[in-house]
């Protein structure tokens, strides 16, 4: 892609270009007025791109081209999941017309734009279109989306350079859920759960979900995130060990968030739970959740929040139970019990400890506690410094000139203390940084 740039040198107009050989120069736009001197730049750099490109090994394509060239390099090396969010952000929702989106990447770029031709303005446009009607995080998923695209297209000789990379994201607007569990309302979801009454799940025909109370323990004892939980296998459990592997499935086209195996160690009813569930497994289903025919469950979102709105939980809907609720309840109780943030970011699989900090404010109390214990510097009165070490060779040397043990003779009436002896303790008391009586000297002993 050609490097320029307008600007403006004593009252005229340039164009700052790099040459192929990598040196800069500059072209005079022969004009002071900065519209007119920007038609002329339009008309120059497309010159100058022209004969770049009779010079240069790129070959443009069209950006309708490239979008299908970049998916169905995404469905064979990518996973699914991401391959299904990556054409939702370049083509838009297939069945349902998103009225919200109004327009994709693909819509906005044109079909029939050549890849050389999108520069990082155009890119800046996008995003500022697109941050109209939506949070400012989902619009930089989707700018990550347009620079691995172009990174692919600079690979494959359609653009010189990425016109992606330069151009930033938008502020992080999102809203971070703090909604966990109390001890009583997981308490009451468990008697809920056991008093009867089932949801159903999303998938038809319509199938009750009778696993709820053990969906609960499970997803609060380990942290598994609900796709997670769906693909649970009871070959992933290490009954003696009382381990639990969360892992990478490629004959369900599954594996963790970041790819990262983990194992989880398993609690009591989280161990409990999972042997009522084998007890009661089809006979020809690996699943720990599965239907009645042994498949497996693809969501019981609609039976959670069944379960919910039965135990009286769901109020605000900013502040909702969910299923991810459970996970952020597992990582909620890990802080406030006082385990470390790295064993915390181990157990839940996070990519990153700045993740896993989200929940750092609930480990106030240790905290407090350790701010504590540097008291004595500011109420030494009410709370008392650490003891002083004094060393052997310094405590019997103490020893010998006050006369507390022996090497020096008691002062009496007719004996009075030698007089070399006397200046020696007062020299001795001068050096020591802290005056210490005889007494104290033979407590600290």
């Amino acid at each position: 892609m050609t490097q320029a740039y307008l600007i403006e040198i004593e009252g005229r107009w340039y164009a700052r270009y790099r040459k192929p050989d990598g040196k800069w120069t500059h072209k005079s736009m022969r004009t002071s007025k900065k519209a007119l001197a920007q038609a002329n730049y339009s008309v120059f750099l497309k010159k100058l791109e022209e004969r770049e490109l009779q010079f240069s090994d790129v070959v443009p394509v069209t950006f309708g081209e490239l979008v299908e060239e970049y998916l169905e390099y995404v469905r064979s090396h990518k996973s699914r999941a991401w391959y299904e969010n990556q054409r939702l952000y370049i083509k838009g929702p297939e069945k349902r017309p998103d009225k919200k989106r109004k327009t994709s990447i693909l819509d906005f770029f044109g079909t029939d734009t050549l890849t050389t031709r999108i520069t990082p303005r155009m890119i800046e446009k996008y995003a500022q279109h697109r941050r109209q009607f939506a949070k400012g995080t989902t619009v930089n998923k989707e700018l990550a989306c347009i620079r691995h695209m172009m990174k692919k297209a600079a690979e494959w000789n359609n653009v010189a350079v990425n016109p992606a990379l330069k151009v930033k994201d938008l502020p992080d607007d999102s809203t971070v859920r703090e909604r966990f569990l109390a001890p009583d309302e997981y308490q009451l979801l468990l008697r809920t759960a056991s008093d009867g009454g089932v949801g159903h799940a999303w998938n038809l025909p319509v199938e009750p979900f009778t696993d709820t109370r053990e969906f609960v323990v499970i997803g609060t004892n380990t942290g598994l995130r609900r796709a997670e939980l769906l693909h649970l296998e009871f070959s992933d459990i290490d009954w003696e060990r009382r381990v639990l592997t969360v892992k990478r499935k490629p004959h369900l086209d599954f594996h963790p968030k970041n790819y990262q195996q983990r194992f989880v160690p398993l609690t009591d009813d989280a161990y409990e739970a999972l042997r009522n569930l084998l007890a009661r497994k089809h006979p020809s289903s690996g699943f720990v959740f599965h239907k009645s025919d042994g498949s497996r469950w693809l969501d019981v979102s609609n039976a959670f929040q069944s379960l919910v709105r039965r135990a009286g939980l769901k109020t605000d809907p900013s502040d909702n139970v969910t299923i991810h609720t459970l996970r952020h309840t597992f990582g909620s109780w890990l802080a406030i019990a006082g385990v470390p943030m790295r064993t915390i970011q181990k157990l839940m699989g996070h990519n990153s400890i700045m993740t896993t900090e989200r929940y750092a404010h609930l480990a106030q109390d240790n905290l407090t506690q350790a701010v504590k214990k540097i008291g004595f510097v500011t109420n030494p009165v009410t709370t008392q410094p650490p003891a002083r070490i004094i060393p052997r060779r310094r405590l019997a040397k103490s020893s010998r000139i006050s006369g507390a043990e022996g090497g020096s003779r008691t002062p009496t009436a007719l004996r009075p203390q030698d007089p070399k002896s006397w200046r020696l303790q007062r020299s001795q008391e001068k050096r020591s940084p802290f005056h210490c009586t005889t007494s104290v000297v033979v407590a600290v002993r």
